[in-house]
């Protein structure tokens, strides 16, 4: 005969002990948080905006500009056939060198307003450093130092110009695609209460081709994730995992001209992976740090990775 085991205050206090941490846990599984831009009306939030080359000893740019001139090969002479190395290679792959020695020379910072309007205003700038040191010697790198700096007064240093809504979402639509994909992957919040384990995606298109690319393979993957909420300092802190990525592969058909045309494999693959903390309370993002690498191979080659953060100034 068996007999039900008799429960002592010890082991009262052990399973009502076990079930509130049950609970609890349960509880902030089901959390919802709101996730949106807290900036009083007239106030600025500044961040340093980092994005850097890393690994540069992989950095690769290349054209084939041999599959170009296919198109057109028919009225090349001989003359500009023997130059045509020098003028569309080496001297091509210079100079875009020297462009991204010159802007190294300058920082960016990121401007967040709230104007009143519902909605924040995001202004990226782009500010010249104390580089009377730094500038190489080399005539041609400070000619280029020389067209950064007039470029950034031509348009007051701005790189970059959008907006959001201050419960998240993407506000400036009309912005251009490349511009527009940065407002989503640095300042796009999900317009609605999330909770752990809660995905959405982003407003944003990696991969731009034209007609002349034929795709026979394309995936992608658009998530950002909730994966805790932490209480630091006072505050709740959501913990946001992006998961970012875009590939196609296909042909590439260089535009027939004069009669004369040709085509190539192309394969291209871009993907942002990053966390972020983002302060409930404060409505900002105590920090982001992120990894940007983009690889394609074909008429346009490149292999590089880069970098992205928020420092709150």
């Amino acid at each position: 005969m068996q007999t039900t085991p008799k429960l002592n205050m010890k082991n009262i206090i052990t399973l009502s002990i076990s079930l509130m941490i049950g609970l609890t846990a349960l509880a902030q599984d089901n959390t919802t948080v709101d996730l949106s831009w807290k900036i009083k009306t007239g106030d600025t939030l500044i961040y340093e905006t980092i994005m850097e080359e890393i690994d540069t000893s992989k950095v690769e740019f290349e054209i084939q500009f041999e599959e170009l001139f296919k198109a057109f090969s028919s009225i090349i002479d001989e003359d500009i056939e023997d130059d045509k190395s020098k003028v569309f290679g080496k001297e091509t792959e210079n100079m875009f060198k020297q462009l991204s020695d010159a802007n190294k020379n300058t920082k960016l910072q990121t401007e967040l307003t709230n104007s009143g309007k519902q909605f924040i205003d995001i202004v990226m700038k782009s500010i010249p450093m104390d580089t009377e040191e730094s500038i190489d010697a080399d005539t041609t790198l400070n000619e280029m130092a020389e067209i950064m700096k007039n470029m950034r007064a031509m348009n007051n240093g701005i790189v970059l110009r959008g907006s959001v809504f201050e419960t998240g979402g993407i506000h400036s639509f009309w912005t251009k695609g490349a511009q527009k994909n940065l407002i989503a992957l640095l300042y796009q919040l999900p317009s609605q209460p999330v909770k752990v384990g809660d995905s959405w995606s982003l407003d944003l298109s990696l991969l731009s081709f034209d007609q002349n690319f034929e795709c026979d393979t394309a995936n992608k993957v658009n998530k950002v994730t909730l994966i805790e909420l932490i209480e630091s300092e006072g505050q709740t802190i959501a913990v946001l995992q992006y998961d970012i990525s875009e590939f196609a592969k296909g042909i590439f058909n260089a535009p027939a001209m004069f009669g004369q045309g040709g085509s190539s494999d192309m394969t291209m693959n871009y993907s942002h992976q990053a966390i972020g903390k983002f302060s409930i309370d404060k409505g900002r993002w105590i920090s982001y740090d992120g990894i940007t690498e983009i690889h394609s191979k074909g008429w346009m080659s490149s292999n590089s990775k880069k970098r992205f953060s928020l420092i709150e100034k």
